[in-house]
């Protein structure tokens, strides 16, 4: 990553630490399905996210999931996870592997990336969850689901 890319994630991780929690609504468009969602996880070792429950009479078919997951210096991502909650089957959970880390001065970051094929059913949650080796003061999980909403039959 060349030294201009690494400042100008190093702002967006700034920007991304004053924020305490955020779960935006899901963006859907012609069947494609998009949320964002971020929370901070101070003094904790494991950071959740949930996203909006699935409507009855539509599934989700997730087809990818990126995040941006920040802890103190020093401290390391052990896991990150893709799953459900809600009602029925909720068998199955996805990871979702690194493709980058680096650690700056102030904290340590991965940039955590898969492609998937991953149904939610009505009236379930996607739901992320990251953990840590150690408890952070600065854990912050910000990740983005996509996939598409389709009409069940």
């Amino acid at each position: 990553m060349s030294p201009r890319s690494l400042v100008l994630l190093a702002s967006a991780l700034a920007a991304v630490a004053s924020v305490t929690s955020h779960a935006g609504a899901a963006t859907i468009a012609d069947g494609a399905y998009m949320e964002q969602s971020v929370n901070s996880c101070p003094g904790q070792s494991h950071c959740y996210l949930n996203y909006s429950k699935i409507p009855v009479g539509k599934t989700l078919i997730l087809t990818d999931v990126s995040c941006i997951a920040t802890a103190d210096a020093g401290v390391v991502l052990t896991a990150s996870r893709l799953r459900r909650t809600g009602s029925g089957d909720l068998t199955g959970t996805n990871s979702i592997p690194p493709v980058y880390t680096n650690s700056f001065p102030q904290n340590g970051s991965h940039v955590l990336q898969t492609r998937t094929l991953f149904i939610v059913q009505p009236g379930q949650s996607p739901l992320i969850g990251a953990s840590y080796s150690a408890a952070s003061s600065s854990n912050i999980l910000d990740c983005t689901i996509a996939g598409v909403l389709k009409s069940t039959p």
